[in-house]
């Protein structure tokens, strides 16, 4: 709950660390983080907390081998007070590399001025 309450507080610029097994696992872990907190916060008020507080989600897996990989970018988004996630860039098994998805490659472009 410290953590969110620090991301939302209107500085630019956060990283942390969750363990989950996925970007939908992790924003569900760190809601149920945060509603362990003795403050007896609402649901929808930690949701909306969550959301706010979180622009991008990189994940990573351990792989057969035993080496870490990033496996999934996913962008987070505010819809209705809960974390919208949309992936936009997941490991590509066959190569090993990332594979932009097409949310993904608009957000490229986006940063690159193709589109405002």
């Amino acid at each position: 709950l410290d953590m969110l309450t620090a991301m939302t507080t209107g500085h630019e610029g956060s990283l942390s660390t969750l363990h989950s097994s996925s970007p939908a696992d992790g924003v569900r872990r760190l809601a149920m983080l945060a509603l362990m907190g003795d403050l007896e916060l609402p649901y929808r008020a930690v949701t909306e907390q969550v959301a706010s507080a979180l622009d991008l989600i990189v994940h990573q897996s351990r792989m057969p081998d035993g080496t870490r990989r990033v496996t999934d970018v996913a962008g987070v988004r505010a819809v209705d007070g809960e974390a919208q996630l949309d992936a936009l860039a997941t490991l590509d098994s066959e190569t090993g590399g990332l594979v932009l998805t097409p949310a993904g490659a608009a957000v490229c472009e986006r940063l690159n001025g193709g589109v405002s």
